[in-house]
């Protein structure tokens, strides 16, 4: 009797068949053991010098002066009338680009083996950003008083002539916490925080006018300068790109906007003039003083770039990390990282002939 059977061969074509798909999959599932470390450190605290394009924008800026006025006989010293006039005013300065100097302190710290950190940034810049404007007219608008016949006590109006108005910000100090992610060269981040800004104002040769019987006539005697410097709170927001050359250099790109709290500057000062028109007896003079006021809030923009040392640091850790491949004990291979049964299809077939008699 003839009988067909499929041989040992198909049982073993299955086996090694299997193999295979199992060494293919381990090949395909088995991570890449080659891993990267970051040329970020983990943490450090660097210094920085660099430059920037920057624009101040001064806006518009509110202006009060008044005068305040008290006229006196030379003969005998008494006092014959009093007066005041005032009025407020916008005066309108222009923006400002300027290319200014920059240092900076900068520490930052991942959280854990992450990528993501967190960081502050000291920054100082001297902007020395200055907007002018020539020949502001002042209206003021007021009365005198008679204190010999009250009845010619009248209502009067009258001009300040001022030269020239300037308004800079020399110096900026802004300390911005932030948040960031790293990548193998470097890291992005986003931050805000508050800033300290140094504002002066310039006014030259303010001259007081008054009208009398529709004839401007001089009223101070003689222009006056007033100027008042003072420190501004505000807040300043930044983002930027880093670039490390070395684990202890690194290049450092960002944006910074700042904008100043309104605040208000205030001027005096004191004059003393002969009375147009005051001749003989009626000869008189003027002791008076001028007060003034100015306020606005201004903002910057500047663009930056530096070249940053690392002082201190602490290396990176291998932060694309590689899960560890297990060798087989035995052969010292790579041994698969799914030891549990495998599941699959696979067909064959052989074919022989067993001839048996009997």
């Amino acid at each position: 009797m003839r009988i067909k059977l499929f041989s040992a061969t198909a049982l073993s074509t299955v086996l090694l068949t299997g193999a295979a798909f199992s060494a293919d999959l381990t090949s395909i599932l088995k991570p890449d053991a080659s891993g990267s470390a970051s040329l970020v450190p983990k943490s450090g605290l660097s210094l920085g010098l660099g430059g920037n394009l920057n624009l101040a924008t001064f806006g518009q800026q509110n202006y009060y002066w008044a005068g305040v006025s008290n006229a006196y006989y030379d003969r005998d010293g008494s006092q014959y009338n009093y007066g005041f006039a005032g009025w407020n005013t916008r005066v309108n300065l222009g923006p400002q680009f300027r290319v200014a100097p920059i240092g900076q302190i900068n520490y930052f710290n991942h959280f854990g083996d992450t990528e993501w950190m967190w960081g502050s940034k000291f920054a100082y810049t001297y902007l020395n950003s200055r907007s002018a404007v020539s020949n502001v007219l002042i209206p003021q608008f007021g009365g005198y008083h008679s204190l010999i016949d009250p009845s010619r006590s009248a209502a009067f109006f009258g001009t300040g002539e001022l030269n020239s108005y300037q308004t800079s910000i020399n110096h900026q100090l802004t300390l911005t916490p932030y948040l960031g992610r790293s990548f193998s060269s470097g890291y992005l981040y986003v931050g805000a925080g508050p800033s300290l800004s140094q504002v002066q104002t310039n006014q030259n040769n303010l001259t007081g006018y008054r009208n009398s019987n529709g004839i401007p006539t001089v009223q101070t005697g003689f222009g006056s300068n007033y100027q008042n410097s003072h420190w501004v709170w505000g807040g300043a927001a930044t983002g930027g790109i880093t670039y490390f050359l070395t684990p202890s250099w690194y290049m450092d790109f960002n944006y910074t906007f700042s904008q100043t709290r309104s605040t208000t500057s205030f001027y005096n000062a004191w004059y003393t003039a002969p009375v147009a028109g005051s001749t003989g007896l009626t000869a008189a003079h003027a002791i008076g003083y001028t007060p003034g006021s100015t306020s606005a809030a201004l903002n910057t923009q500047s663009v930056n770039a530096s070249l940053n040392w690392v002082l201190t640091s602490e290396p990176s850790s291998q932060r694309i990390s590689a899960q560890p491949v297990v060798a087989d004990g035995a052969t010292g291979a790579a041994a698969p990282i799914w030891s549990g049964i495998y599941v699959g299809v696979n067909t064959g077939a052989g074919w022989g002939v067993n001839n048996q008699t009997g």
